[in-house]
């Protein structure tokens, strides 16, 4: 009816000429119409109210006008109050939620006959049941009354924060963010690891793999496969989305999606910053928490992996209780096996087989991808990812040539400004490249964590000179041409060190002592003259008249000389010897 009255306000001149009748009488029929519909509503039953109304809701139809907002708030006929509903929710939501409706309803009806009593945790305070009495009398609640309240939709969302899981919540309640895929591929990148459903020759689901995928092109950019799933696995699919991006001569991606637990073994700071440190490698990095599929849509690509080229093959185990019948599990159907290499062979190819499909525009998702990348990526020089994606590999510059993974590769040392060891030798850490079919080109050669130069593989010619072709003498003649620059570099840095000799300054003044011959017999013969003299001299002036009985037999008493007396040329005059010979001197 309020449309209706629209219409003629629009259309005024039009439905009087068509009913030849003013528009009072016009309004006035339709009041007529309305009050004797059949239909139960709330129209006004007078002209001016039913026009104010069709002004209130406009030509705009504002529905919401037509609703009594003040018979909101009037709880006059309800026997639940808000605040009953309150205490219903709290009883159900005891014992961490774990309290069925049941029990819900009847510890309530307990607490208003007085049977049990309820306290509020936080204040402490006492709950009265005459406060929840309706009209001064005990009304007792059924199981469905505490249900129909539980479950509205508020008080669900709050109760369910409880009894469930952050995953199962974010699953069943929490609003999730809508996006559309990028422009350009390259632009976000997420990864999360997959256990495919197959099972090997022990009976397990143990191969597990790591998947890089580009967002705009849902293309494989990188992957890795083992039987653990472990942090090597990470950074070995990280390397391989690498690999693919500097062989193709693209830069690396803008922004990486991957779950947080991911990079707790690996959290970079801005002093020590690694693969992981926003800014570093990765301009963006976005962390989901693990299980929410609503998080990445790495989830989805999986999914469309899986079933889009796993699910055909044999061997294939399907989801137990899922609800599409083409991919549900079926005991009935014997198990298919696989060794474990082939089972990581059978994965590659339907990697393969994956980015071969179809995408957009008659392109595959790999051609796709290469056709749209970025602008803005960042290209990398290898020597500078490889080493923030790979363990390195310990080996030595040794005559020109470094040995990674049994080949050999030509060095230039005169880029070294390093010296050697006493073998020869120079230690370094080798950093490589490989492509699709694993061979390696160059590798890049670091010490003490410093980029010191690179190595080229090189070849080899026939030993046999009768067997030699073209190419085994061009080589043949790179290698010697290589060898005498080298002894030409050796000789002129040679020539450039001058020849020398040391001498002495000035001949030599220093003063040596010349040993006098030493004869024994004249020495013994003057010092025996000398004291026969001294002696002499001394018994003259000292001797009595008349000499003391016994002083012929009396010895005289030896001088008291204790020290030993280092003669030149090495003669030491022994105490005993010298207190003998004046003994004898003087008893003479």
């Amino acid at each position: 009816y309020l449309n209706l009255l629209n219409d003629i306000i629009m259309d005024r001149s039009g439905f009087k000429k068509l009913l030849q009748v003013d528009l009072n009488t016009i309004y006035n029929n339709v009041l007529q119409l309305a009050k004797a519909d059949s239909i139960r509503h709330s129209l006004p039953t007078s002209q001016r109210r039913m026009l104010d109304k069709r002004k209130r809701y406009g030509l705009h139809r504002q529905y919401e006008s037509v609703i009594d907002l003040w018979r909101y708030g009037n709880n006059h006929s309800r026997i639940v109050s808000p605040e009953i509903e309150n205490l219903i929710l709290a009883i159900y939501a005891q014992y961490d939620g774990r309290t069925t409706i049941t029990q819900a309803a009847k510890e309530y009806n307990a607490f208003l006959q007085g049977k049990k009593h309820l306290i509020d945790i936080n204040t402490g305070e006492l709950y009265h049941p005459e406060s929840f009495f309706v009209d001064g009398n005990i009304k007792t609640i059924a199981p469905a009354t505490v249900q129909y309240y539980i479950n509205k939709k508020s008080n669900r969302e709050a109760i369910d924060l409880m009894k469930l899981s952050q995953h199962s919540y974010t699953a069943k309640h929490r609003i999730h963010n809508r996006r559309h895929k990028p422009t350009y591929a390259l632009s976000t990148v997420s990864m999360d690891d997959y256990l495919p459903p197959f099972k090997t020759l022990d009976g397990k689901r143990k191969v597990w793999m790591y998947a890089v995928f580009d967002v705009a092109s849902t293309a494989i950019l990188g992957v890795a496969y083992g039987t653990q799933k472990n942090w090597s696995m990470v950074l070995d699919a990280l390397a391989d989305m690498a690999r693919n991006c500097l062989l193709n001569g693209w830069g690396l991606p803008l922004e990486l999606e991957m779950e947080r637990h991911l990079n707790y073994e690996h959290k970079g700071s801005a002093e020590n910053p690694d693969i992981f440190t926003e800014g570093h490698i990765f301009q963006h990095i976005r962390f989901v928490r693990g299980g929410n599929s609503q998080g990445k849509i790495v989830e989805r690509f999986i999914g469309n992996f899986k079933y889009e080229n796993l699910a055909r093959q044999d061997g294939f185990l399907g989801r137990p209780h899922g609800r599409n019948e083409n991919y549900k599990y079926n005991e009935d159907i014997a198990e298919i096996r696989y060794p474990t290499d082939e089972l990581i062979a059978m994965l590659k190819a339907a990697v393969s087989a994956y980015n071969s499909e179809e995408y957009k525009d008659g392109l595959s998702r790999w051609e796709w991808m290469a056709q749209h990348i970025n602008p803005d990526t960042v290209k990398y020089a290898p020597q500078t990812l490889l080493p923030e994606l790979q363990k390195p590999v310990k080996t030595s510059v040794h005559r020109g040539l470094v040995q990674v993974k049994n080949n050999s590769y030509e060095v230039n040392t005169a880029d070294f400004g390093i010296a050697h060891d006493h073998k020869g030798r120079v230690p370094v850490d080798a950093y490589y490249l490989a492509d699709d079919l694993g061979a390696i080109d160059t590798v890049y050669l670091f010490q003490n964590d410093k980029y010191i130069g690179e190595g080229h593989i090189g070849g080899t010619y026939n030993y046999s000179t009768a067997e030699r072709t073209s190419e085994d003498w061009a080589e043949m003649n790179r290698q010697t041409t290589k060898q005498y620059d080298f002894m030409q570099s050796a000789k002129e840095r040679l020539q450039e060190i001058p020849k020398v000799a040391m001498m002495d300054a000035e001949p030599s003044r220093k003063r040596t002592k010349v040993r006098p011959e030493y004869d024994k017999l004249s020495q013994e013969e003057e010092q025996y003259a000398e004291i026969a003299s001294s002696t002499r001299e001394k018994s003259a002036k000292k001797a009595p008249e008349t000499p003391p009985k016994n002083a012929e037999n009396a010895p005289e008493t030896p001088p008291k000389n204790t020290e030993n007396a280092l003669k030149e040329g090495g003669y030491v005059q022994k105490n005993e010897v010298r207190n003998y010979t004046t003994y004898a001197i003087s008893s003479l």
